[in-house]
């Protein structure tokens, strides 16, 4: 497992543990830049990762 898979499974751990340590808390709205930031990292692991080759 490389690099990309490291960081990738790293951010979904962050993900859960944030979103138990937040439940049932109120929400900011949401920012089309963060998400738009977010998914522009997601494609650039995934293609360190070889995901698409």
């Amino acid at each position: 497992m490389g690099w990309p898979q490291w960081v990738f499974a790293g951010l979904l751990a962050i993900s859960v543990i944030v979103g138990f340590m937040l439940d049932g808390e109120p929400r900011d709205p949401w920012s089309f830049t963060g998400s738009a930031g977010s998914a522009a990292i997601l494609a650039l692991l995934l293609h360190a990762g070889d995901f698409w080759r």
